[in-house]
């Protein structure tokens, strides 16, 4: 948490990247850690991860802790949206929240929610396949739904790793797939999930870009570096 909270830290303060760089990301068992991590330096912008069961949690460690929280990021699990809803409005909450385990596009539109897709994880079997990733955009945008996206994004491009054995998503990929939802075919969609040629991977329109970002605000990565890097080696950031 230390190591996390410094390198967030500096890069706040510093550099030319720092525009891409958006909320800290903190389970909520872990606020105390964060409290203390913190101590000294400017308050930060959170988002929490925490179960519906644990948002009284977020809202009593509030009150202790050197940060702002501007979004949840929620596990479903058992429970429903409105359950979910009640909580925060309880709980005295921002209501900005993505939710994870639900295809109820119709319902977090209803109530302001946004949704959250992982990626990856720890097993290969973590790894959704292209269909997957497409459907769930595709029904995102329909609904006017945005989402972020956590979990095996360290990469611009989709590609194989081969150390652990699996296809990658690239988050290029995914902002060009928010960005053309509504413009191609479900197997045009799928095709741009699953491309792997950088070269056409390109989104020269600002306006489009614009709406991109609108409808894929965010994706949660253990490392700020290495996604920046790779943009550089392939000019979609200029080389400093």
């Amino acid at each position: 948490m230390e190591q996390a909270v410094a390198e967030y830290d500096h890069l706040c303060r510093s550099g030319d990247d720092n525009w891409m760089l958006g909320r800290f990301i903190v389970p909520v068992r872990r606020l105390g850690e964060f409290r203390d991590a913190v101590v000294g330096r400017l308050p930060m912008r959170l988002s929490v991860i925490a179960s519906v069961d644990d948002i009284d949690l977020v809202a009593r460690d509030l009150r202790n802790v050197s940060g702002r929280i501007e979004a949840l990021e929620i596990p479903l699990a058992e429970h429903s949206l409105d359950a979910l809803a009640a909580a925060i409005e309880r709980a005295g909450l921002p209501r900005i929240a993505y939710v994870e385990g639900t295809r109820d596009f119709a319902g977090l539109a209803r109530r302001g929610f946004g949704a959250k897709i992982r990626c990856g994880g720890a097993e290969a079997s973590a790894y959704p396949p292209v269909d997957e990733v497409a459907s769930f955009i595709a029904a995102a945008v329909e609904a006017g739904v945005p989402f972020k996206a956590t979990a095996g994004l360290h990469h611009p491009v989709r590609h194989f790793n081969e150390r652990a054995g699996v296809m990658m998503h690239g988050f290029l990929n995914i902002l060009i797939g928010a960005a053309m939802a509504d413009k191609v075919d479900r197997a045009g969609l799928e095709a741009i999930i699953d491309q792997q040629d950088p070269a056409a991977l390109r989104l020269e329109d600002e306006a489009l870009m614009h709406v991109a970002r609108e409808r894929f605000v965010a994706f949660g990565s253990c490392s700020f570096d290495e996604p920046v890097a790779d943009l550089r080696t392939l000019r979609v950031l200029p080389v400093t």
